[in-house]
């Protein structure tokens, strides 16, 4: 009887322990970051006052139902910043794995001072004696300049940036760019043009040097040129006879304009007022091509045997194509 009452109390335990989720899976402490936007600024927690901290900072702070008292002190000054805790991921989402055991997981981590956590950011505004969880920017300003869309294959140009930040999320950026062919980098002579585009960034991930966002992105562009391409009677269609021995080379002016629409992940390098900002994406182009001063208009373009994208870029009518937009800018923030 005693061994099977034992038995009993060890698989009780053992349920107990094994659906309290944030008991198990939480350390004793949590890792914060502390920054701040006041130079020369130091710190210490709670009621530590033998041990101050320079900013930045990250420490180990060990979990409890009481908020984070943070204390802050500039040459003579010092002032008082609670920071709210708040229940873990773990204790909300963990134990729901658990099924009928969910109440008992929960009522575990309740007892336990490990179900709380703070946040592992905590940009500190000096002046006005609050934090963010995310940094505000000290700069909400930035231009930019890609070099990389100079020597672009399809549309090159020389393109600015100007973006604002508003708020610590959220950021919109504009960029106009003067399409030219400078570095001979297309097939078509006298190419010129312009590209205007709007980006509306959402701020995931901050940092005191480093930023991840997401982003939409949408534009217009508008490029005329001078391009050549081969030509066949519209009524002869490819593998008759005289297919081959019809083609004419005939050299027009060619005008592309289109609809731009982007969906992009950034990242955002910080070197005190210098930014590096790279975009990866996914998106499309709608064209409208428009072919003028053609030997016989009614004629039809002769298509490559293999896939081409000048092809795909001087067919005349209105298609879309998929976009996979890759950008680096160099900017300065003020």
């Amino acid at each position: 009887m005693k061994e099977i009452f034992l038995r009993l109390v060890v698989v009780l335990l053992t349920v107990l322990l094994s659906t309290s989720c944030a008991t198990l899976i939480n350390t004793r402490t949590v890792r914060v970051n502390v920054f701040s936007d006041t130079d020369s600024v130091k710190v210490h927690f709670n009621n530590d006052s033998l041990n101050w901290h320079n900013l930045p900072t990250n420490i180990d702070v060990i979990r409890s139902k009481n908020n984070l008292m943070i204390t802050t002190q500039k040459d003579t000054t010092q002032k008082q910043i609670e920071v709210k805790r708040r229940l873990s991921t773990a204790f909300w989402l963990g134990n729901l794995s658990f099924g009928p055991f969910d109440v008992l997981g929960y009522i575990v981590d309740l007892t336990n001072h490990k179900r709380f956590t703070y946040p592992k950011t905590i940009f500190i505004d000096y002046n006005n004696n609050r934090y963010y969880t995310l940094q505000k920017s000290l700069y909400n300003n930035q231009i930019k300049f890609s070099p990389i869309k100079t020597m672009n294959l399809i549309n090159p140009g020389f393109e600015l940036s100007y973006e604002r930040e508003f708020g610590r999320k959220f950021s919109t950026q504009v960029s106009a760019a003067y399409l030219v062919d400078c570095f001979y980098t297309t097939p078509y002579d006298d190419y010129s043009g312009y590209r205007i585009m709007f980006e509306e960034k959402l701020f995931f991930f901050k940092q005191n040097n480093f930023r991840q966002y997401i982003s939409l992105e949408t534009g217009y562009y508008a490029a005329s040129m001078k391009s050549y391409a081969y030509f066949v009677p519209k009524e002869i269609e490819r593998g008759d006879e005289l297919y081959y021995e019809s083609q004419y080379k005939d050299i027009f002016n060619l005008k592309r304009t289109g609809v731009i629409i982007n969906a992009k992940y950034g990242m955002q390098f910080l070197i005190r007022q210098f930014t590096i900002d790279y975009t990866i994406g996914l998106g499309v182009i709608i064209h409208n091509i428009k072919h003028s001063n053609r030997l016989n208009p009614d004629d039809k373009m002769v298509s490559p045997r293999h896939p081409n994208i000048y092809y795909m870029m001087e067919r005349e009518g209105k298609h879309s194509m998929p976009n996979f937009p890759m950008t680096l800018k160099l900017g300065y923030s003020f």
